[in-house]
């Protein structure tokens, strides 16, 4: 017994040592940086509602989409000008970039990637809105909203636009199909915060 009290004190010291010597040395536990995200510059998030014609609900979705490459050469182009000089590149956002403000929907079902540069099986004409929401404060975000009435069909993906055919994508995604009627609506709210 008298043997494991001596040993107490010492085991103390030695901790005490390792800690002195840890804590002079340089090395601590940090967590890790935060890495980026492939859309950490633009968050989207997509929300689609779904209503019958007397304006009941039938249908909610709402999941956050990817930007696609395009989308972001398109928004760095529109920002900083076309490269040109003797090393300049040619962007993939080749000819003239309008505001990303239409909106398109459509029944295919492939995964979205951030290669897209068009829906896979868009339904109908791509619909223009105003852009809304907040340009301004630390965490500015802009909101689309457009209603579709689609006819009978299953919605399965949207996408954002920069025009009213072909154009560039900014943004795609798909989701669990929706079935709509021959007369319901579809409301898609598209909400982009740039982080």
């Amino acid at each position: 017994m008298k043997n494991y009290k001596m040993l107490i004190p010492f085991g103390i010291a030695i901790l005490a040592v390792g800690g002195i010597i840890l804590g002079t040395s340089g090395l601590a536990f940090v967590s890790p940086a935060n890495k980026l995200s492939d859309n950490a510059m633009f968050l989207g998030h997509v929300e689609l509602v779904a209503k019958d014609p007397d304006g009941n609900i039938k249908a909610y979705r709402q999941t956050d989409n990817i930007v696609t490459y395009v989308g972001k050469n398109c928004v760095a182009a529109k920002t900083f000008g076309e490269p040109s000089g003797a090393n300049a590149t040619q962007s993939v956002c080749n000819g003239a970039t309008n505001n990303f403000n239409w909106i398109a929907i459509g029944t295919g079902t492939a995964a979205e990637a951030a290669t897209d540069t068009a829906l896979t099986a868009q339904t109908g004409s791509r619909s223009q809105d105003t852009v809304r929401g907040i340009i301004n404060g630390t965490n500015p975000y802009v909101t689309l909203q457009q209603t579709f009435t689609p006819g009978a069909s299953t919605i399965a993906e949207a996408g954002l636009f920069d025009a009213s055919a072909n154009g560039h994508m900014f943004a795609h995604k798909t989701f669990t199909g929706i079935g709509m009627g021959a007369t319901d609506t579809l409301t898609v709210t598209w909400r982009i915060t740039l982080a």
